[in-house]
């Protein structure tokens, strides 16, 4: 073998070792988890309280770096263009993905940028109707949609807000034709559901509490299953809608090219969170099931949930938005 073939085996070599080394003894320092959105918000609930266990776990900082904007698009970007070396990681919520199916030029590849590391929470959304509406369950709606097709509204936070694609889904899969329209802000969307100026609209458990009052009506979840927390309220899959299921979710994620070794353990400090049983108490009681998989088994719960959000996105008009 010639000299310098030698010494670059020789070099390879000894990279491999101090990194394997350098993982091993992963993490020395304070380890910075990049929340692309503002702070007090669900998601940074969320997001800290898993920092905090990482943190316990590690007995390293993990700190909270909120870095919002842009739905999430500045604070991924920099994740995507941060050192792979564990200390840079980003928490990632369910906009990583609608952000790709919606937004013209990202400044980074969902698929290709970022390292799977563990899903961390799987939630679903509520359907909330008019108190007005003259139905009480899915089947009632769907038939009085298909009966006045293009005669209702629904509403959402937003042009690509989860409250949308969870709206488009049921258009798409119930064959029904309701217009969305948009607003700023779940308060104003719930000032005309009440009024009835809305059929209906996708919110989170919070708002049960306007249903007790009879503000509003639930009239299904939007998980596959009924959620443990709210069990009586029956699927929109239970109603007579084949396939629907939406869902948000957590999930941690690195730079691509992070070393296995250093997603390994990330992966396994992820699933002790989710088996700790007063993290499971906090969150479980609003309906949110603790996820903790392999990187394998989220690249491609990822890969599914982008070719569903790209699929309802063609059908929403295939819009983009700057």
């Amino acid at each position: 073998m010639p000299k310098r073939m030698r010494a670059g085996t020789l070099l390879l070599a000894i990279m491999a070792v101090s990194g394997a080394v350098a993982a091993e003894q992963y993490p020395e320092r304070p380890i910075r988890m990049v929340a692309p959105f503002a702070p007090g918000g669900g998601a940074d609930v969320y997001g800290r309280i898993l920092a905090k266990k990482l943190s316990e776990l590690f007995s390293q900082q993990v700190v909270v770096d909120n870095r919002a904007g842009a739905n999430g698009i500045i604070g991924t970007d920099i994740v995507a263009k941060a050192a792979p070396n564990g200390y840079t990681l980003l928490f990632a919520i369910s906009a990583h993905v609608t952000n790709a199916a919606i937004r013209k030029d990202l400044p980074y590849d969902i698929a290709k940028d970022f390292a799977p590391v563990s899903l961390f929470t799987e939630f679903p959304l509520f359907l909330y109707a008019s108190p007005s509406l003259p139905v009480q369950s899915v089947p009632e709606l769907i038939a009085l949609l298909r009966a006045k097709p293009g005669a209702f509204n629904y509403g959402s936070t937003g042009v690509g807000s989860a409250q949308h694609f969870a709206g488009e889904m049921l258009n798409a899969y119930a064959k029904t034709k309701v217009v969305h329209i948009s607003y700023k802000g779940i308060p104003a969307a719930m000032t005309d559901i009440t009024s009835g100026a809305i059929a209906y609209s996708f919110f989170g458990p919070t708002l049960m509490p306007m249903v007790k009052t009879g503000k509003l009506k639930v009239l299904g979840v939007t998980s596959a299953k009924r959620s443990p927390a709210f069990p009586d309220v029956s699927s929109i899959q239970e109603g007579g809608v084949p396939n629907y299921h939406f869902t948000q979710w957590h999930c941690l994620l690195v730079p691509r090219d992070t070393p296995k070794t250093i997603i390994a353990r990330l992966r396994e400090a992820v699933v002790t969170a989710t088996q700790d049983r007063e993290i499971v108490a906090t969150l479980s009681a609003d309906g949110t099931e603790l996820r903790g998989s392999t990187p394998e088994q989220l690249g491609q719960f990822i890969a599914r949930e982008a070719a569903k959000f790209n699929e309802l996105a063609r059908g929403m008009g295939g819009f983009k938005v700057d």
